[in-house]
């Protein structure tokens, strides 16, 4: 059990992207409208609330912060653009697919090196974390070629691809950390 906590202390930035990206897929796969929404929304807010900030901090300052400073013009750029994000949901989100693919594809790539690090450091089942990344490879092409007719159809195949990608993630971290205690660096 000790072992368990310290490992997970160890990675806990790796632990909490694990289960933060297997929540995320989980939610888009099954409310697709509802999480884009909510995520659109949850970031309109806290743009305008930065922006609020900024406009308020501009006023309680001094004349010569005040003139010093971009708090006025960066506290209304952030309310505009927490309004914009809030108001054109569906423009932005066309963007998404080509985002989601380019993240998939750079994630395969590193993987690929990942999995060449697992063989030099003789891991006899490296190519288990290649064919892994072959997928995300795969999976961001498909994404960045075709992004689907629909948003909604795309959301859902971008949380059962964040589905996967978390359980892949999860794997190589425990094979890596299994091979790297080994592995001893002169």
């Amino acid at each position: 059990m000790k072992k368990t906590i310290f490992i997970l202390k160890d990675h806990s930035k790796s632990v909490f992207y694990i289960a933060f990206a297997l929540v995320a897929g989980l939610c888009l796969l099954l409310f697709p409208q509802m999480t884009t929404s909510v995520v659109f929304w949850g970031l309109a807010a806290v743009l305008m609330a930065m922006g609020a900030i900024n406009l308020i901090g501009y006023f309680r300052a001094s004349v010569q912060q005040a003139i010093s400073g971009d708090g006025m013009a960066s506290g209304l750029l952030l309310i505009v653009l927490g309004l914009v994000v809030g108001f054109a949901q569906e423009t932005i989100a066309s963007l998404l697919p080509v985002i989601f693919g380019l993240v998939l594809f750079v994630g395969g790539i590193l993987k690929t090196q990942g999995a060449f690090d697992l063989k030099r450091m003789g891991d006899l089942r490296w190519f288990i974390t290649l064919i892994g990344a072959l997928v995300s490879l795969v999976f961001g092409l498909i994404v960045l070629i075709n992004p689907f007719g629909t948003l909604m159809t795309l959301m859902r195949v971008m949380g059962a691809f964040l589905v996967v990608e978390s359980v892949q993630d999860a794997i190589y971290a425990a094979r890596y950390e299994k091979i790297r205690k080994s592995f001893t660096i002169h």
